[in-house]
Parts: C-alpha cells; structure tokens; sequence
C-alpha cells in the first residue's frame, strides 16, 4: 500500500514522530474518543510517542499499515486509521478521529480511500472492521463506505474504558468487487 493518500479533503499518511504532540492534543488523550477503543487515553505527550514508535516496528514488520488523517488545506492532525493484514487476502481496519471532526463525513472519505487503496495496491480481497455495539458513529461509517454487517461477536473484546468484562462487538467487512 502506499505511504500517502490523498482524497479531495484529507492526506493519510504515515505518522511521523514529530506528529506525537498534535496527536496526543487532538484525540489521543480524549476519554470521549477513546472511549470504545482498546488502549485507555494518555497521560503524556510521551506515551504518544511511545506508541508512535510501537507502530513504526508495525511498519517495519508488514504488521500494520498506519495512516495520519490530517487535512489537505492546512495539515491539521484530525485522527488515524490502520490497515491490519491477517494474511495475503485479508486484513482489518481500525480508526479513530479528533471530537472536533465527527460529523464532518472525515471518517467515512479516509475509510473509502483505505479501501480503494488496497483494492488497487495489495491482493487483499476482504477488508473487516468490529465496533463497540453501542458505538453508533462508528458502525454508520463503515455503513456509508459499503461495508456489510455480518452479526454479533459476543463477549469479543476488552474495551479497557468501557470495565473488565469483554463487550459485544459489530462485525462488518467488505469484499473486493461489493
């Protein structure tokens, strides 16, 4: 896949270590956003590095494709969203977008130009994606960028903001050619 997308709002690209700072102020120390993710918000600029760096070995490994979601007319830092391959044909996708951004339809563009993106750049033929049942910003977006519900994956996940027990999770995907 590539390093960089651009769509007609939004550049995705790989994060930088300089982009910690932006990060942690626009979504990664936010417990409303963070909320039915599977890390808990962070308490330092540091920590946000830290994972940065986490991600690069990601990179490096082929384990994980990362992109920055910042804005094409001034580079803003608005969310991320990542490409996780499970194998040759497979991978999944998970995002997360800055409070200031929802309801702007900035997920739904990024997460359509991910898709496009693997369809021509990679031999992946399904793409899937779960959310937090009661997360209804989330499974809206993977509605509008033509994914399908596939059902329930009961008591799936640990939500660490959400308590100890592991929640129900929404289950979506799309195939190559839908």
């Amino acid at each position: 896949m590539n390093h960089e997308i651009l769509t007609e709002r939004l550049r995705l690209r790989f994060p930088r270590d300089t982009d910690a700072q932006a990060i942690y102020d626009r979504y990664a120390k936010d417990p409303e956003v963070v909320k039915y993710l599977s890390w808990k918000p962070h308490t330092s600029v540091e920590e946000t590095l830290a994972m940065r760096k986490y991600w690069q070995r990601k990179i490096d490994k082929g384990h994980s494709v990362p992109y920055l979601i910042t804005a094409r007319e001034d580079e803003r830092v608005m969310g991320m969203i990542s490409v996780h391959p499970k194998d040759a044909f497979k991978a999944g996708i998970g995002y997360v977008l800055g409070k200031k951004e929802w309801g702007r339809g900035y997920m739904t563009e990024a997460l359509k130009a991910v898709i496009a993106e693997a369809w021509q750049n990679s031999t992946y033929i399904r793409l899937s994606a779960f959310c937090d049942v009661e997360n209804i910003g989330s499974y809206r977006v993977m509605e509008k960028a033509g994914m399908r519900f596939e059902g329930i994956a009961r008591a799936h996940s640990v939500l660490p903001n959400m308590g100890p027990t592991p929640r129900d999770l929404k289950s979506y995907a799309i195939i190559k050619g839908d």
